[in-house]
């Protein structure tokens, strides 16, 4: 027997979490399932090693209009949609004070005050709040969700869209056994993070599957920078920077796993990548 929700949400990371929310509270009564892989905290913003979040909050519209013009300058050879940026810029800072208005602490100076940190990809401006602690971040939005009604399965996973004969939303769902559950949804919200785990080797959040992109573009999306990756070197489960002395000991890991030396033609473009988040678009070799 299939389940009925008006509104499905594949995924229940921080996006996840917030979409059910607004569905949840805005008054129409909606019934809100969320897929939730795993139980506890997940997600893509969880693929840091240091278990913090940088928010981008511009102050003003100056600083809203610079972050701007920053970000459609570097996209190239990406597509940035400008009205989606402004509108990741412009959330910025209620959703920083929404989550105070939760009990989330956020990283503070002396009196209290919210520091501000630079950016990866803007590291002359400080213009980024930043979650120390992304656990009890996520632990404050589920429990927001459960009080507005919304209803979270764990251990299930999108399998299936537009089934069963119902409305574009009908979804089959996996439990961590492989049973089969139906839902028949009106709307889907697939919140389900990046390709990351699909490769042999990820830092992606706990509970990803890899497959939002694939279902975004069965559904008739248009799927833009799936091309672009970021690569990070990890040695004894921490990142570390690309540094030219040690080129000779990288390695990478092939489709089978095992590790092999990093090829000698690849060598000299270690010093581009000297930072804690390697940055290859625009570069010579990416």
């Amino acid at each position: 027997m299939a389940l009925e929700a008006d509104v499905l949400v594949a995924g229940a990371g921080f996006a996840g979490l917030r979409a059910a929310m607004a569905a949840a509270v805005s008054g129409r009564g909606l019934r809100v399932i969320v897929l939730a892989p795993h139980e506890g905290p997940g997600g893509s913003s969880f693929a840091g090693h240091t278990g913090s979040l940088g928010v981008l909050a511009p102050a003003d519209d100056e600083e809203r209009d610079a972050l701007l013009e920053r970000a459609l300058t570097i996209a190239h050879p990406g597509t940035a949609d400008p009205a989606l940026v402004r509108l990741l810029l412009e959330q910025g800072e209620p959703r920083l004070r929404e989550l105070e208005q939760w009990g989330v602490p956020l990283v503070t100076g002396q009196g209290g005050a919210r520091l501000r940190r630079s950016a990866c990809f803007f590291p002359e401006m400080a213009v980024a709040g930043v979650l120390p602690d992304c656990a009890a971040a996520h632990a404050a939005m589920l429990r927001v969700a459960l009080a507005a009604g919304v209803e979270v399965l764990t251990g299930f996973t999108l399998a299936a869209l537009g089934v069963e004969g119902g409305p574009p939303g009908s979804a089959l769902c996996l439990d961590r056994a492989g049973n089969v559950l139906p839902v028949r949804a009106r709307s889907v919200v697939l919140a389900m993070g990046g390709p990351a785990s699909l490769f042999v080797n990820d830092v992606s959040g706990a509970g990803q599957t890899g497959t939002g992109l694939g279902f975004a573009r069965d559904c008739g999306a248009r799927i833009g920078n799936a091309s672009f990756l970021q690569f990070l070197w990890y040695e004894g489960g921490q990142p570390f920077p690309f540094l030219p002395e040690r080129a000779h000991e990288l390695e990478v890991a092939g489709l089978d796993g095992v590790p092999a030396a990093l090829p000698r033609d690849l060598r000299h473009h270690v010093a581009s990548r000297a930072t804690h988040a390697p940055w290859g678009w625009g570069l010579a070799d990416a």
